[in-house]
């Protein structure tokens, strides 16, 4: 059986490598304009794990998620939640309250966790888009995230 190498053309003399850069490009633009219709939930944990597919859910960017003075410059989040917030790994929804709710009750993070580099993390359920009466932090954070991995 042949293998396909990458110099090898294809039809109308496209090379194998340029065609599967087409379409690569094409299928993450498709899933970044999904991004936009997700709700709140979705759209944060798909960020969140496009950042890991692509291996930049790394400790320089989880210093910026875990760091709320960045996140409320950088993306423009409510001044006291980072987009992620360290927990326990194999937390019980019990042991998570008071990671994710503030001290009037409301929840602030959502109680999935996510793992990266062996720590646990939830992440934040702030997010408004365009046009809401809170500023627009899923535009900004959608942009780095693109950015990330570009």
């Amino acid at each position: 059986m042949m293998s396909v190498q990458p110099s090898m053309i294809l039809y109308n003399h496209i090379p194998v490598a340029f065609f599967c850069a087409i379409l690569k490009k094409k299928a993450q633009e498709v899933s970044y304009m999904e991004l936009k219709s997700l709700s709140n939930k979705k759209f944060a944990y798909q960020c969140i794990q496009l950042l890991k597919v692509h291996g930049k859910l790394d400790s320089k960017n989880i210093n910026i998620l875990t760091n709320a003075d960045l996140c409320q410059r950088m993306f423009l989040c409510s001044s006291c939640f980072p987009v992620l917030q360290e927990v326990p790994i194999g937390s019980s929804d019990e042991e998570l309250i008071p990671y994710c709710y503030d001290v009037t009750g409301r929840q602030r993070y959502y109680k999935d966790i996510i793992v990266s580099q062996n720590k646990g993390y939830v992440i934040t359920n702030h997010w408004y888009g365009p046009n809401k009466s809170m500023p627009d932090n899923r535009s900004s954070f959608e942009k780095w995230v693109i950015e990330q991995i570009g």
